[in-house]
C-alpha cells in the first residue's frame, strides 16, 4: 500500500464528516457531531491489506482498553480492490478478525475523499472539539499514538472533573513484528492498471487480453514470472487455461498474496522448489500427514510463508483451476 508524506486533512483541521456510509458493522450510523465530547479515532483500513491487518491487534486493544473512558474507534473499511466494496465481505472479515468496535463501509470512498486518505492505513486521532490532533499514515508509531490517545483521554477526565484514574498501557496480543529493514522485496501489484513493475515475462501485460506465457529461462528478482493463459484485468490477473504458475524471486520473511476464486481451488506451494513444512509455511498452510494444503476461494488476503527468519527465496505457486485470480504479493 503506497504510503505517501503529505496531504490529507491536516492535523488542527476540523475533522470531516462521515459521508456516503453504505452500511455500518457492530454499531448504528455515527457521526463526527454527535460524537463531540469523545476522543475519536478515525481509522481507514481495508480488510485484504496486510499493512492494515498488522494494525488490528493494536487497534483492538486500544477499544478495548480504553472505550470506557469515552474512546470511540470507528474502522472506515475502504476498497482497495473492486471485490472490497461487497458489505457482506466486509462483514465477513470483521468477524473473521474479531473486531467489536464500529465498522462504517465506504464502498464508494466518500469518507476517504472528504479526509482525502491516500494510504491504507492512514488513522486520524479526533479530540473532543471535533480537532485532528494527530495522524499516522502507515503501520508503525504505536506507543506515540496511544501516547496521544492517553493525553486526550486525561483532558476529557479533568475537564469533567472525574477522580479516573487511566489504566496502565494497552497490551496487544497476537502481534507479528516486521522489521521493514528486511523486506526488500515491496509489493507487487498484478493486474494492468496497478501494476508498480514489469513482470518478468517478455509478453508483458497487455490490457483486458489473454495472454500465454512462457517461464523465462532465468527467472529475474522481484518480478513476477507466469506461465499457462492469463486474463490481464485491471486489478488482477485472471488464469485461463486448466493449469497455471507464478514464480517469483524474493527477499523477506514471509510471503502473502491477496487472492480468490468462483470455487474452493487448492494451490500447491514451493519454496526454492521444495514443499513447506511447519517451520515455513503460512497460516493459510495447513500441514495434513505430512502433506501441505492450501485452499483459496473468498477473496482476502492468503497467508502462504512465514519463514523463522528472513531471506532470499523463490515462491512457486501451481493452480489447476480456471476460476483462480490473483491480485498483489506482499511481503514481511
Amino acid at each position: 500500500m503506497q504510503i505517501p508524506f503529505f496531504g490529507g486533512a491536516k492535523i488542527g483541521d476540523k475533522a470531516p464528516e462521515l459521508v456516503g456510509i453504505t452500511s455500518w458493522i457492530n454499531s448504528k450510523s455515527l457521526t463526527i457531531e454527535d460524537l463531540k465530547g469523545k476522543v475519536v479515532i478515525v481509522d481507514f483500513w481495508a480488510f485484504s491489506c496486510i499493512n492494515c491487518i498488522r494494525t488490528l491487534p493494536y487497534m483492538k486493544a486500544w477499544h478495548e482498553t480504553y472505550s470506557s473512558y469515552g474512546l470511540v474507534i470507528i474502522g472506515v473499511n475502504t476498497p482497495e480492490f473492486a471485490f472490497e466494496k461487497d458489505p457482506e465481505k466486509v462483514e465477513v472479515a470483521v468477524k473473521k478478525f474479531e473486531i467489536s468496535y464500529p465498522v462504517a463501509v465506504d464502498s464508494n470512498m466518500k469518507t476517504w475523499n472528504a479526509y482525502e486518505s491516500n494510504c491504507w492505513p492512514n488513522k486520524f486521532l479526533i479530540d473532543a472539539n471535533g480537532i485532528i490532533c494527530f495522524n499516522q499514515k502507515g503501520e508503525g508509531h504505536y506507543k506515540e499514538f496511544e501516547g496521544h490517545i492517553r493525553e486526550l483521554l486525561q483532558e476529557k477526565i479533568q475537564r469533567e472533573k472525574q477522580k479516573t484514574l487511566l489504566e496502565n498501557f494497552s497490551n496487544p496480543k497476537n502481534v507479528v513484528p516486521v522489521n521493514p529493514f528486511l523486506v526488500w522485496t515491496p509489493e507487487i501489484y498484478l493486474g494492468y492498471e496497478f501494476s508498480r513493475q514489469e513482470l518478468g515475462n517478455v509478453e508483458g501485460f497487455n490490457p483486458e487480453e489473454i495472454v500465454h506465457y512462457k517461464l523465462p529461462k532465468v527467472i529475474p528478482s522481484g518480478k513476477p514470472c507466469l506461465q499457462g493463459e492469463w486474463k490481464n484485468n485491471r486489478d488482477n490477473m485472471e488464469l485461463i487455461s486448466k493449469e497455471g504458475k507464478i514464480v517469483l524471486k524474493y527477499t523477506a520473511r514471509a510471503v502473502n498474496i491477496v487472492a480468490g476464486a468462483d470455487k474452493e481451488v487448492e494451490l500447491e506451494v514451493l519454496k526454492d522448489g521444495k514443499r513447506l513444512t511447519e517451520k515455513d509455511k503460512g497460516w493459510d498452510v495447513k500441514i495434513i500427514k505430512g502433506d501441505p494444503e492450501c485452499f483459496v476461494r473468498d477473496y482476502r488476503m492468503y497467508s502462504l510463508i512465514f519463514d523463522q527468519d528472513a531471506g532470499s527465496h523463490t515462491i512457486e505457486i501451481i493452480v489447476r483451476d480456471d476460476t483462480f485470480k490473483i491480485f498483489t504479493f506482499t511481503f514481511g
